[in-house]
């Protein structure tokens, strides 16, 4: 299973991309139950902006409500990001590890950044660099 939360769409982006070619489903933690029933052997992965390097409140709720009928056999996160991709596997392994589950890897992916206040996205050619 994977979970995703997204703002702008660009997690929501990379977790469906992500699910189609493991052949697994991309879900939104937003309004998803926390208690997670996972098949024999299935993973487990986190899709999440980064929020001010850290993770988005909702992606932190959600971990720290997760529970699993039975342990992932894989656990992973990515990060989507514009500039930087702060402390987020740290935050996130952090909040696994209490739970017994370990975070087996992090990636990243860069995305346009979408902070508008730091960032003019209608300036094309700025978005292209």
């Amino acid at each position: 299973m994977i979970c995703y939360f997204s703002a702008t769409g660009n997690s929501k982006h990379v977790a469906e991309l992500i699910a189609d070619s493991l052949g697994d489903r991309a879900v939104s933690v937003e309004g998803l139950d926390p208690r997670i029933g996972l098949s024999d052997g299935e993973m487990f992965g986190i899709v999440t902006p980064v929020y001010c390097w850290e993770l988005p409140l909702p992606t932190q709720e959600f971990l720290e409500s997760v529970t699993f009928d039975r342990d992932p056999s894989y656990t992973f996160l990515i990060v989507t990001y514009g500039t930087v991709t702060g402390c987020c596997s740290e935050q996130a392994g952090r909040i696994l590890r209490k739970k017994g589950v370990p975070l087996d890897a992090s990636y990243s992916v860069r995305m346009p950044d979408t902070w508008t206040p730091m960032f003019d996205l209608s300036d094309r050619e700025a978005m292209d660099r």
